[in-house]
């Protein structure tokens, strides 16, 4: 995964005096870029790390993520946004193309496996995170137990075919405060 050769490059390299462009030539910045949609579209695989779950404030870690094949296609009704489906036990999901400086948090080393945090990240691509092409995605779902949950997708578009993100949920109206959250990628 792209992800885990950014970390080695970072351990294996001092960073103080070393050209950004030397740690990972292969990746050509979007920064400040407008992402189009077809660009995007297409099979991927959608990675999720450890989930970090709070329950009545205490933490739990019920599973270590997995990956599936996921689609992501135009969006008939808004041709600047894109759905992604095939995720199981999700709805499709529409996202929209925003930036990361939105005012939202993206800060990615939130997740508790992520592997780089954004400064570290930000060296590696040459620029500010916030200065990324980004999607993002609000909807609800529903838990076994009846409990509507609110989600938030947010996914930096790192290249076409390479985006990272968090997935970020709250149960609506459940006796007891729970909320998670994990790191999420798409891959082609």
């Amino acid at each position: 995964m792209k992800l885990k050769a950014l970390a080695l490059a970072l351990s294996m390299f001092p960073l103080a005096g070393m050209a950004q462009a030397e740690l990972y030539e292969d990746m050509p910045p979007l920064c400040l870029g407008h992402v189009v949609p077809a660009d995007l579209t297409g099979d991927y695989t959608f990675s999720t790390g450890s989930l970090a779950l709070r329950v009545n404030g205490q933490p739990m870690s019920p599973d270590k993520g997995g990956e599936v094949p996921a689609v992501l296609t135009t969006n008939a009704d808004a041709p600047s946004d894109l759905l992604l489906t095939g995720l199981p036990e999700l709805p499709a999901i529409h996202l929209t193309q925003t930036m990361a400086n939105d005012g939202k948090d993206w800060d990615l080393s939130r997740a508790p496996d992520f592997e780089l945090a954004n400064p570290e990240l930000e060296l590696v691509l040459a620029c500010d995170l916030e200065d990324l092409p980004a999607l993002s995605a609000q909807f609800r779902t529903q838990s076994q137990d009846g409990y509507d949950i609110d989600n938030t997708f947010r996914l930096v578009v790192l290249e076409a075919g390479w985006l990272i993100g968090l997935w970020e949920f709250t149960a609506i109206g459940t006796p007891y405060p729970i909320s998670g959250l994990r790191s999420i990628a798409l891959e082609r």
